[in-house]
């Protein structure tokens, strides 16, 4: 049954990828809003909506009900501009988007220090990858493996437009490493923070009146490299153009307590940094039809020490 439905799913994108790739970006949005609302309707509407109900509690029912289907067109779009090339040149790319704040970062990679960009999957995650040619920007990006693998080979390559960016799936064990050798390298590593964990791997961490658990990768990374975080925000902005801004380097908590130091930093990035945006931005966050967020019984507290040298463990 699994592999008849694989082979269904790798029919249904591969044909939609041949047939639409050179369509206008409209044609190929509607095509995938349509089998996103289908999808939306029979399997992942309650979870969005349980979702939102818990990151914004002040919001009415028919606007959490508004709010799920504008979340579903956000994936849709993503995907509409995945499968085909929206951007062909640079000069498209340029205009198309709009970074915000870049200027610190760019300083610290010219001066050959170790970077790690942090972000969430709100509005155009994929034309991030945009600012690597424009500035020039030499990036790691390790990706969690999608299932099935003929699945994520397909969105590696069709992401894989500009020279300049090394991706690599995530494996357990040997991400990190990897990523230290390319941060020696003088590239920098781009990592996303709001991927959920199962539960007790990693810090549990609040959004609004919800929770979760977020991995501790990038902390770790950062304090063992002697690295700089770089928060990025994405979002659309009204007259549909990509903004990226690009925070202020993140000042990591050291206490000589590693254990300790991870989980009070990876809490105060997701919580004080990210949960705002994504507050603000939630109509676009990519993650609602997948992360599973529960109500907060009261305040996180801190994790037993093998819970978060666990989550270290696996990384």
């Amino acid at each position: 049954m699994r592999s008849l439905i694989n082979c269904l799913s790798w029919l249904i994108v591969h044909g939609l990828y041949i047939f639409w790739r050179k369509r206008p970006i409209e044609s190929r949005f509607n095509a995938t809003r349509r089998i996103g609302k289908v999808i939306y309707y029979l399997f992942k509407r309650k979870r969005i909506q349980k979702n939102i109900a818990l990151i914004r509690p002040d919001l009415r029912p028919d606007e959490i009900r508004e709010g799920s289907l504008k979340a579903v067109e956000t994936i849709a779009y993503s995907w509409a501009a995945m499968l085909g090339n929206e951007f062909t040149t640079l000069e498209e790319v340029a205009g198309k988007l709009k970074a915000e704040g870049i200027g610190s970062l760019l300083d610290y990679y010219t001066r050959g220090e170790k970077i790690i960009v942090v972000s969430v999957h709100t509005g155009p995650l994929d034309a991030m990858a945009g600012i690597v040619p424009i500035y020039k920007l030499r990036v790691y990006v390790p990706n969690e493996l999608v299932k099935p693998e003929w699945l994520f080979k397909l969105m590696e390559r069709l992401r894989l437009r500009f020279e300049g960016i090394i991706f690599d799936p995530v494996a357990k064990g040997k991400t990190l490493l990897r990523a230290a050798r390319h941060l020696d390298d003088g590239r920098i590593v781009i990592l996303l923070i709001d991927m959920p964990k199962e539960a007790g791997s990693g810090v549990l961490c609040r959004i609004g009146n919800g929770q979760a658990w977020f991995p501790v990768g990038p902390v770790n990374l950062a304090l063992k490299q002697g690295a700089k975080i770089f928060p990025v925000f994405p979002s659309w902005t009204l007259d549909q153009k990509f903004r990226i801004v690009v925070g202020q380097p993140f000042e990591l908590t050291r206490t000589g307590n590693l254990v300790q130091d991870i989980e009070d930093n990876t809490r105060y990035l997701v919580e004080k940094i990210f949960a705002p945006h994504i507050r603000k931005y939630w109509r676009q966050w990519l993650r609602l039809p997948f992360i599973r967020l529960e109500p907060v019984k009261k305040s996180p507290i801190s994790q037993k020490p093998h819970q978060v040298e666990q989550a270290l463990i696996r990384k």
